[in-house]
């Protein structure tokens, strides 16, 4: 949209307000200059601010019809100050980097000034900036204090205090340090190589790869590809509602929170034909998490209509040291699953071709009578005694034929290749803070069970 504000003309000394409509420079030494009201830089007109230059805002807009070239240096900054805002509009020039052409704000002081920008391309680097409403800007090496608008460009090697929103397809975000959230608003942008503090917070088809995560990852809808990150405090598949998630999560590091990848069940009050979750969980390193490394929810009825089924498959991750390393329905093979208080719980679909072994309380874990086949594992011994016992049955089995209940031959005799090996394995380190929980949480975990171990069946 075009900004118009009646035509004034311009008196070059410290305040300014009107139109500029020629080119016009901004020096230090007629610095500071005084915005007493709003300000438009005319189309095909350059406003060119040096380094060292002060612009009191005074709460007023400078709006860029044209060329705002604002180049400090990295010794002598811009400082813009007393609040207001800078508004690139869609008339403004794009940044052209061969020409070194086009609006640049760079080597400024904004933490007071909101920057704003429309569907163009101005760069905006080496800043200390507080808010920016992006656009299609080219965002580098700034710091933010409080919030940032990715808009539709490449965002990198950014300090970001607070939130990051992204609600563009083309935006790609890597290489800053986001202390806050970052939020994925119904878009498909690239995330990558980026330190995010807090949660992620996925509505939308984003292609998210080599980030560290500290604050876990929340996806309500969207297909999405979670590839090559180290993530604490989980992934969370939560549809909202009619909403449909596919996600595809391979070659991570997923550690520590309460679940490591939770597959949400079927809302009781949102059932519909779209309301579910499908997920292809690959070649992840899943460890350290207090109630289970995956859990697969399951469907909900109502009114007679059943809710179509999560699904989930689960092959050649690493799952140790959780409470339990797989629980729910999913199609779990070739993985190897080692050194939780219990390995699988009841109700998978498919249980085959997995090292199972050296679970604490039990390899498998089945709460209720139920008929489990679960073939060509290695279970940590060839010994079917040693097996059985490795079985926990948490209700009554004397009227049951063991065997009946829980069939695993035939057996492999060794470890399968095909499943990832703990031979060299490396998992990164997590913070500091989530250690002493996570050991008391995990210690009574397994004192609450042990109690029950005398009834194992031999």
């Amino acid at each position: 949209m075009f900004v118009f504000v009646a035509c004034f003309d311009v008196v070059y000394s410290s305040d300014v307000t009107g139109m500029i409509s020629s080119d016009t420079t901004w020096t230090k030494a007629n610095s500071p200059y005084y915005l007493t009201g709003n300000l438009v830089v005319s189309t095909g007109v350059t406003l060119t601010i040096q380094s060292g230059v002060t612009v009191n805002m005074g709460g007023c807009q400078l709006i860029v019809n044209g060329t705002l070239r604002a180049k400090g240096s990295s010794t002598d900054l811009i400082q813009f100050n007393n609040g207001g805002r800078i508004v690139f509009t869609e008339h403004s020039s794009n940044w052209t980097e061969q020409t070194d052409s086009g609006c640049i704000l760079e080597n400024a002081n904004l933490t007071s000034t909101e920057v704003n920008v429309g569907p163009v391309s101005p760069k905006i680097a080496n800043n200390n900036l507080s808010t920016v409403f992006g656009g299609g800007a080219f965002i580098a090496d700034n710091t933010i204090s409080n919030y940032l608008n990715a808009g539709s460009n490449i965002v990198s090697n950014n300090i970001v205090s607070n939130e990051v929103y992204v609600s563009s397809d083309s935006a790609t975000i890597t290489n800053n340090e986001i202390l806050g959230i970052l939020i994925v608003e119904h878009c498909s942008p690239i995330i990558e190589n980026n330190k995010i503090s807090g949660q992620m917070r996925i509505k939308g088809s984003p292609d998210i790869s080599g980030n560290t995560i500290l604050g876990g990852i929340l996806v309500t809808t969207g297909t999405v590809s979670i590839s090559n990150n180290e993530i604490h405090g989980g992934i969370d598949l939560s549809p909202g509602n009619y909403d449909h998630i596919n996600a595809s999560i391979i070659n991570n590091a997923i550690i520590g929170g309460a679940i490591g990848i939770r597959i949400a069940p079927a809302d009781f009050i949102f059932l519909h034909a779209d309301h579910h979750t499908d997920a292809y969980i690959y070649g992840n390193i899943i460890t350290n998490c207090t109630t289970a490394g995956i859990e697969v929810g399951s469907s909900s009825s109502q009114g007679g209509y059943d809710a179509p089924p999560n699904s989930a498959i689960i092959k050649r991750n690493i799952i140790m040291n959780n409470s339990i390393g797989v629980t729910g329905r999913g199609e779990i093979t070739n993985n190897t699953i080692t050194n939780n208080v219990f390995g699988v719980d009841t109700q998978f679909k498919t249980l085959i071709w997995n090292n199972i072994y050296n679970n604490t309380n039990g390899n498998v874990k089945l709460n209720f009578a139920v008929i489990k086949s679960a073939t060509n594992n290695w279970w940590g011994t060839t010994n079917t005694d040693e097996i059985i016992e490795k079985i926990y049955f948490d209700f009554d089995t004397s009227t049951y034929q063991l065997t009946t209940l829980f069939s695993f031959t035939p057996i492999l005799t060794e470890p399968n290749p095909e499943s990832p090996s703990l031979q060299n394995l490396v998992i990164p380190e997590f913070p500091t803070w989530t250690i002493l929980p996570l050991l008391i949480s995990v210690a009574v975990f397994a004192l609450l069970y042990k109690h029950k171990l005398a009834k194992t069946p031999t």
